[in-house]
């Protein structure tokens, strides 16, 4: 072997090589040369073998695509990921050496194709229809309102997962948000009147359980005898809730009395100035009908619909009907006026007579009639007292004495 050098021109350097020839240690490896695994698998070790040892003897194991696997000093092998990749196993010693070859695919592991949960009804919060899993990933898979939705699943590395049925694109998946049960009606029976109460503008009723009409207010009235069904009805966010089942007897009205006496207020009496008169009655649903020329009233007499108006001395009379029940008995009433005055001149009268005498007050009374009707009665009045005029006094005439 001849060697140039520039600093050493025209120098000749002789190097004696000596080769030593070793053989073939007839290195294997356990699992053959070749092996399959699945993405996720746990770790595993692989040993090797020489057929020919040798004389202090090492192995070196090496994976060509780390990405697939990864393989330690002493032949443990991690699965990092979906592909292939050659694990070599290498021998050497002092007289033999050898390698050793296994190919190793990792399959993509099989992924669960994703559904979605049943039975979502509306909370007013937000739920999950589909949710994410091991090798994908969901879009559009929560929501709070109700309706219906799709929701999309992606797998996240199609070399390391595919999905159960072989496929590795998107998958859409529909699911739901349903309305919330409707509250339950509360369950009572209907009374006697013909009608169901505690009832809200939130429920409806029904006659044969499956045409509702809405209630307008807090009771149902009207009805006649037989089933019904009472329920919530159905809202944006919930179903109509489970109908309760009322049972309305036939409706007994009242048994029908006697009208109450109306009353007057003022009640009656004298006064010095004009009157605004109220009648009234207890009895709900009554009708006053009243007189003011003292006689009895009846059922064609003026109704009363607003205060009467007394500005003179008047009797007022007044009765109470009511279909179907019994007429009240006649209410009088007198209110009497007089002037707040101490007379006028002349004629008036409570003025003096023309003599210088005082006329009395002249004295009247009034009489009920068996029909309820008044009369008034007026003494006759007293003649004025008359005063005496005493005559002076006669003087006694003197006598003289007789000289």
């Amino acid at each position: 072997m001849t060697i140039s050098s520039t600093n050493y021109a025209d120098s000749t350097i002789s190097v004696v090589v000596t080769l030593v020839n070793k053989t073939d240690a007839g290195a294997s490896i356990n699992e053959g040369n070749a092996l399959t695994k699945t993405y996720g698998d746990a770790a595993f070790t692989l040993t090797a073998s020489a057929a020919n040892p040798g004389n202090n003897g090492a192995w070196t194991w090496e994976s060509s695509n780390t990405g697939v696997a990864t393989v330690t000093s002493e032949g443990v092998v991690t699965v990092v990921g979906g592909g292939t990749t050659t694990i070599t196993a290498s021998y050497e010693s002092g007289t033999t050496i050898g390698d050793a070859f296994l190919t190793l695919t990792v399959n993509p592991k099989s992924a669960a194709i994703p559904t979605a949960a049943s039975g979502l009804k509306w909370t007013g919060s937000e739920q999950t229809g589909v949710a994410d899993g091991e090798g994908y990933t969901v879009t559009d898979g929560a929501a709070t309102a109700v309706g219906n939705y799709t929701a999309t699943a992606t797998l996240d590395n199609t070399a390391n997962y595919k999905w159960s049925d072989g496929t590795t694109g998107a998958k859409s998946i529909p699911w739901s948000i349903g309305k919330a049960d409707g509250p339950a009606a509360p369950t009572s029976d209907g009374g006697s009147d013909g009608k169901i109460t505690g009832v809200t503008t939130e429920m409806e009723y029904s006659a044969d359980g499956s045409s509702y009409t809405p209630c307008s207010g807090t009771e149902i009235t009207g009805l006649s005898a037989g089933t019904y069904y009472v329920r919530y009805k159905e809202t944006a966010t919930h179903e109509a809730g489970a109908a309760a089942t009322v049972s309305v007897p036939a409706y007994n009205p009242p048994a029908p009395g006697t009208v109450a006496t109306p009353t007057f207020s003022p009640a009656g009496g004298t006064f010095t100035s004009a009157q605004n008169v109220t009648i009234s009655c207890a009895t709900d649903g009554a009708t006053i009908h009243y007189t003011t020329d003292g006689t009895t009233p009846t059922e064609s007499s003026p109704t009363y619909s607003a205060p009467i108006r007394i500005s003179a001395t008047t009797t007022i009379k007044a009765i109470a009907v009511k279909s179907g029940w019994t007429n009240s008995a006649a209410a009088s009433a007198t209110f009497t006026l007089k002037s707040s005055g101490n007379g006028g001149s002349g004629g008036g009268s409570t003025g003096g007579s023309s003599d210088g005498s005082s006329a009395p007050a002249t004295p009247s009374s009034t009489t009920t009639n068996a029909d309820g009707s008044t009369r008034r009665r007026t003494a006759a009045p007293r003649p004025p007292k008359r005063l005496r005029t005493v005559p002076p006094a006669r003087s006694k005439p003197t006598r003289r004495a007789t000289p």
